[in-house]
C-alpha cells in the first residue's frame, strides 16, 4: 500500500508539474491527493499494527513531529524554489524525494498482515461520499464568484449533496465491510477524536494558508519570506506534538490533554484576529508559535484515542476516517476562508476613493489578487 501510495502520489507531481491549463492542474492535483490520502493512512495504521496501546502515543507523537518537521521545510523550500525556478519545479521536486522514500520503504520496513479473511472493498459507500463532498465543496468555493449563494446552481450543489450523504448513510448501514462503519459514531472517544481532527486541523490551515497572504500583502514580503514565517508555528507543533505523544503514553489523560490543546488553539487563534498594519513580525511570530503548538497538542490525542476504543480489526478504518475528518477540516475551512477573504477584500477595495488615480491603476486595485503580485505592488507604488 505504501508503494502503491508514493507511486501515485509521483505520478500526480510530475502531471501538476507538466500542466498547461488550470482545469489540468486541478485534475492532476487529485491525483497527487489520491496518492498522499494513502500514504498518511497507511502510516499511521502501521503504527498502530505495530505497537501496543500503551506505546502508540510516543510513535504517533513522533509521527506528527516528523509531519511538522516536512511542514516547516516545505514552506521554505517552495518559496524559494518559486522565487528561483518557478512554479512547475514545486512538484517536480517530489520526485527524487519519493524515488528516495521507495528505497527506504522497500529495505527497512517490517513484512507483516494482518490474520482475518479478506474483506471486499465498499465501492459504493466511496462513490456515495465523493459524490456528497464533491458538489459541497464545489459550491463553497464558486458561491459569491461563478454565482450567487441564492441561486439555482449553488442550491442545486448543497441538495445534492444532502440527497447523496443520505445514501451514503443508507449504503453503508447494509455493507459488509463499511468504509466508515457507523458504530464509530456511538463511541464517544471516537467520536470526540473526530471532532478534535476536525477543527484543528481547519485552524491551523486558517493560518498556513492565509498568513503568507497577510505578509505578502500586508506587510509586503516576498514569497520566500512568506513561506519562511509560518515556521515557528511548525516548530511549535513538532515540539508539543512529540511531548503529547509521550504524556498520552505516560500517563494518560487524554480528556485534559485535549480541553488543554484547545484552549492553547483559542488563545492563538484570538491573538491572530488582531493583526493589522502595524502587527511586527515578532508579534505574528509569538502568536503562530501559541497556535501551533496547540494544533501539535491535539494530533497525537486524535489517532491514539480512536485506535484504542476501536476494536483490532477497525483500526485501518478509523485511523483512516481520522484523516477523513482532518482532511474534510482543512478543505472546507479553506473554502469558507476564501470566501471570508475574497469578500473582505472586495469591500475594502470597493470603499477606495480612486477618482484620482491613472485609469491603468484602477484596473489593477479592482483586482483583489495583487496582493500576492510583488510586481503589480511594485508597479502600483511606482
Amino acid at each position: 500500500m505504501f508503494m502503491i501510495g508514493i507511486t501515485t502520489f509521483l505520478a500526480g507531481s510530475m502531471l501538476c508539474g507538466l500542466s498547461q491549463s488550470m482545469m489540468q492542474l486541478i485534475a492532476f492535483r487529485g491525483v497527487q491527493g489520491i496518492g498522499g490520502g494513502i500514504i498518511v493512512s497507511s502510516v499511521f495504521t502501521v503504527v498502530a499494527d505495530m505497537f501496543e496501546p500503551a506505546d502508540r502515543g510516543k510513535y504517533t507523537g513522533i509521527v506528527t513531529s516528523m509531519y511538522g518537521l516536512a511542514s516547516i521545510i516545505g514552506p521554505l523550500a517552495g518559496g524559494f524554489i518559486t522565487d528561483a525556478l518557478g512554479w512547475r519545479w514545486i512538484f517536480f521536486i517530489n520526485l527524487p524525494l519519493g524515488i528516495l522514500a521507495i528505497v527506504i520503504v522497500a529495505i527497512a520496513m517490517p513484512s507483516f498482515k494482518n490474520s482475518g479473511l479478506k474483506k471486499a472493498v465498499d465501492f459504493p459507500g466511496i462513490a456515495a461520499l465523493v459524490f456528497s463532498l464533491v458538489p459541497m465543496l464545489l459550491a463553497f468555493s464558486m458561491a459569491g464568484k461563478n454565482f450567487a449563494w441564492i441561486s439555482v446552481p449553488c442550491i442545486g450543489m448543497f441538495l445534492f449533496s444532502a440527497v447523496m450523504l443520505v445514501l451514503f448513510v443508507f449504503l453503508e448501514k447494509k455493507s459488509a465491510n463499511p468504509m466508515i462503519p457507523l458504530t464509530f459514531f456511538k463511541d464517544r472517544a471516537i467520536c470526540v477524536s473526530f471532532l478534535i481532527a476536525f477543527f484543528s486541523q481547519a485552524l491551523m490551515f486558517s493560518t498556513v494558508i492565509y498568513l503568507p497572504y497577510f505578509v505578502q500583502g500586508v506587510i509586503g514580503s516576498s514569497a520566500t519570506t512568506s513561506g519562511a514565517v509560518i515556521t515557528p508555528m511548525m516548530f511549535g507543533l513538532l515540539l508539543s506534538s512529540n511531548i503529547t505523544g509521550r504524556l498520552v503514553s505516560r500517563i494518560g489523560k487524554a480528556r485534559i490533554l485535549s480541553v488543554s490543546a484547545f484552549l492553547v488553539m483559542g488563545v492563538g487563534a484570538l491573538l491572530l484576529s488582531t493583526m493589522g498594519i502595524g502587527t511586527s513580525y515578532s508579534s505574528a511570530i509569538l502568536f503562530m508559535v501559541i497556535l501551533g503548538f496547540g494544533v501539535g497538542m491535539s494530533m497525537p490525542i486524535t489517532n491514539v484515542n480512536a485506535q484504542n476504543a476501536a476494536p483490532r480489526e477497525q483500526i485501518g478504518s478509523v485511523t483512516s476516517t481520522v484523516m477523513f475528518f482532518r482532511n474534510i477540516g482543512s478543505t472546507i475551512s479553506s473554502a469558507v476562508y476564501g470566501i471570508i477573504m475574497t469578500n473582505s477584500l472586495n469591500n475594502g477595495f470597493s470603499g477606495l476613493n480612486m477618482q484620482y488615480l491613472p485609469p491603468e491603476i484602477q484596473g489593477m486595485l479592482k483586482n483583489t489578487q495583487i496582493i500576492t503580485n510583488a510586481q503589480t505592488v511594485a508597479a502600483i507604488r511606482t
